[in-house]
């Protein structure tokens, strides 16, 4: 005859079980609320964006609000995104992270498709399952989208201080395109700072440098012949002044 086993008592239920699951379904609840209010933050910056015309929404963003140019994108790319999928924001079971990974630009129309899926299948997705659909995703279509102007490709890294520098700045930066970015916007920031007089200086001395790329024959021959005369005055005079500028300079 085996030896009897102990009757094992019965588990204490968790005493906190019901109200973790009520405080749960509250911050799930909350949460839901909270990403309704971003979508609609971010629909009125999308208007406001509109109706301050290109170059001014960063100045204005700083102006009268407390939250990064980053920020203030992930809240218009979150109503973009709600608006393109024609969904309710009750029905969305995922976290504020999730949605701005679902909302970015570099997640694939593949992933965002699966995740609705899955929600609209009744699935409450955690925000590591959402990044493992995107991090599964196929690579996008062949189809590419289209290519951004390198001006918005600076500016939608999230470089503000580019959008606040003069149109000829950022043109300059455009036309070397530097490898280093940070390094030629934070160089023309501090430019500003410049009295006038030198600013304007090495901005016509930036300009020669930039003319330097191209042989004389290829500078000429794009002169229009009716503006050759006054161009060559201009260059006699242009001779003139940095050559007394150039001797000035040394001798003090």
């Amino acid at each position: 005859m085996g030896i009897p086993t102990a009757i094992q008592p019965p588990r204490n239920p968790d005493p906190h079980a019901e109200l973790l699951a009520r405080n749960a379904e509250s911050i799930r609840q909350l949460e839901r609320r909270v990403i309704g209010d971003i979508i609609e933050i971010g629909r009125l910056l999308s208007d406001c964006k509109q109706l301050l015309g290109h170059g001014n929404w960063i100045s204005w963003i700083d102006r009268e609000f407390a939250l990064s140019e980053r920020t203030a994108r992930n809240y218009i790319s979150a109503y973009d995104f709600v608006r393109s999928k024609s969904a309710n924001v009750a029905d969305l079971r995922i976290s504020i992270g999730s949605l701005y990974l679902l909302a970015a630009r570099s997640t694939p129309e593949v992933a965002r498709t699966e995740a609705f899926r899955r929600i609209d299948a009744g699935d409450t997705l955690s925000h590591s399952e959402v990044k493992r659909i995107v991090e599964g995703a196929p690579e996008r279509s062949v189809r590419a989208p289209p290519r951004m102007r390198t001006r918005d490709v600076i500016e939608a890294l999230g470089h503000g201080d580019f959008a606040r520098l003069p149109g000829i700045e950022q043109d300059k930066i455009l036309a070397a395109r530097p490898k280093n970015v940070d390094l030629a916007i934070n160089d023309a920031t501090i430019r500003q700072g410049w009295e006038r007089p030198y600013r304007e200086l090495q901005d016509a001395l930036d300009s020669l440098d930039a003319a330097k790329k191209w042989s004389n024959r290829k500078i000429i021959s794009a002169i229009p012949p009716e503006h050759l005369s006054a161009t060559v005055e201009r260059l006699e005079s242009a001779k003139n002044f940095l050559i007394k500028l150039h001797h000035e300079a040394a001798t003090r």
